[in-house]
């Protein structure tokens, strides 16, 4: 009995990792880049003013870059659009604000701003904090810090990430930007890993978050 146990064991997680290995294969991977030398230039910058939401919105479609491939030797034709959301934190890491935006994809690395709508950006962030400037802190948060390397089937999962990982970086008087790349919609065809990055900082004006 204790054999016939072992080996359903066995067989059961044999399927479970085919079907895992089978979903990565079939997923696709978004990935949103910046380099860290850009952005302690865009701190150098921000100085005692801080920076405003179209300048926060113009560096990140100049330093930003977004590829879209599939694991594997076929890639298969990949979608024409994606969405690049932003979400607010506050102090205690819980979201205050989220907009989501269209953005072309391509399946080379590519400049962000060759992409969207650098403009409709500017205005994103102008509603999460208007009239106020945005202070960035000493360092910046790539998906390797706090995304699960796994794959998502709808943006409700790749929201409740997002809140833990604004969570883990909550501080006092901080607040926290995160940008995601996903499937453009909100339940995913293909399983997808997101595209991420989180900004922490700090906001001085008068309608702080």
């Amino acid at each position: 009995m204790k054999l016939i146990s072992f080996c359903l064991t066995i067989l059961f997680t044999f399927i479970c990792l085919t079907d895992l290995k089978a979903q990565q294969d079939e997923g696709l991977h978004f990935e949103l880049s910046f380099n860290q030398n850009d952005y302690k230039m865009l701190q150098e910058r921000a100085g005692e003013k801080g920076v405003s939401a179209d300048d926060f919105a113009r560096w990140i479609g100049s330093n930003g870059r977004f590829i879209i491939l599939k694991p594997g030797e076929d890639l298969g034709e990949l979608p024409q659009s994606a969405r690049l959301t932003v979400f607010a934190l506050d102090e205690r890491g819980s979201i205050v604000g989220e907009h989501g935006m269209r953005i072309r994809t391509a399946e080379r690395s590519t400049d962000l701003g060759r992409l969207m709508n650098i403009s409709e950006l500017g205005q994103i962030f102008e509603r999460l904090f208007p009239d106020a400037n945005f202070f960035p802190d000493a360092n910046f948060f790539p998906d390797s810090h706090f995304f699960p390397d796994t794959l998502f089937n709808t943006m409700d999962e790749v929201t409740k990430v997002v809140a833990e990982a604004g969570r883990k970086v909550s501080t006092s008087e901080a607040v926290s930007f995160v940008l995601t790349v996903t499937p453009d919609g909100d339940r995913f065809e293909v399983p997808a890993k997101p595209g991420y990055v989180l900004f922490a900082g700090h906001l001085i004006g008068p309608n702080r978050l």
